[in-house]
């Protein structure tokens, strides 16, 4: 088999991930907006199974097999093609380290944690959260062990998202912001938010002005939507669909639109 077509067979397998994944956000879109709070056991085996089949298509040895093949192919030679290679080289190579059972337990926990959470907020109460949060601090752990070696624990978790970063190059990027951060914060409590943007506004008329803004930054209501959760996100389902939440406030109506112009940043 030459190696275009056994590129496209590593990216008829990315696909098929990148599917599964999309249902993986589907649920947790849903989990945020309108699932029903006794849903969650059901919802944490549900996005752990799926996690599960995640990993077994990105740790699968056929893939590894596919990476190795084009490895250093002449007729993969375009920047997309090559940077394509080695994300997914990447991708697969972490992905191996991981056992599927710390995967799975991983999806479970954070599934159930994030209920746990929306209760310990609803009714101030840390200590409620608190065991959920060790549970998930020690599979981060775990996580970064596997994943392992690395300077620190953070570090390997960092690669995830910042590749070739350390945690030792973000304590110089956070001791340059940290006096400019302070000066801001500081600026900001000296000013007394104008009143009339305490006062209540009804939640339907928030979400409605929020919407609008959106519009006019370039928010497209056919191909995402604009609901409400505890904790505001952007979700990409996949292409032309994007979930954003957002919050309203009885005490400051200006809470939707600004947790809205963040998650449009997104």
């Amino acid at each position: 088999m030459n190696a275009r077509a056994l590129y496209e067979e590593l990216l008829g397998h990315s696909r098929e991930r990148a599917i599964l994944a999309s249902v993986t956000s589907l649920l947790a879109w849903d989990e945020e907006t309108v699932m029903p709070r006794d849903g969650a056991v059901h919802r944490a085996e549900q996005q752990s199974l799926v996690a599960g089949l995640q990993h077994d298509m990105l740790a699968s040895p056929r893939v590894g097999e596919l990476l190795d093949a084009l490895a250093d192919s002449p007729e993969l030679a375009t920047p997309a093609e090559r940077a394509n290679l080695r994300l997914l080289r990447r991708a697969h190579d972490r992905a191996v380290k991981m056992p599927r059972s710390l995967v799975q337990e991983l999806s479970n926990v954070t599934t159930l944690a994030q209920e746990a959470w929306r209760d310990a907020r609803e009714a101030n109460n840390f200590a409620q959260f608190q065991p959920w949060l060790d549970r998930t601090v020690a599979l981060k752990r775990a996580e970064a062990a596997a994943l392992g070696p690395a300077a620190s624990p953070y570090d390997a978790l960092l690669e995830e998202y910042e590749p070739g970063f350390t945690s030792a190059q973000l304590d110089v990027l956070f001791a340059e912001l940290e006096p400019k951060l302070k000066a801001t914060l500081a600026l900001a409590a000296s000013r007394r938010p104008a009143e009339c943007l305490r006062r209540s506004v009804p939640a339907q008329r928030q979400l409605a002005f929020s919407l609008e803004v959106g519009r006019a930054l370039g928010f497209d209501s056919l191909r995402g939507r604009l609901d409400t959760a505890v904790h505001p996100s952007t979700i990409a389902i996949g292409h032309r669909d994007v979930r954003m939440t957002t919050r309203t406030s009885d005490q400051d109506c200006t809470d939707a639109l600004f947790c809205l112009l963040h998650e449009m940043g997104h």
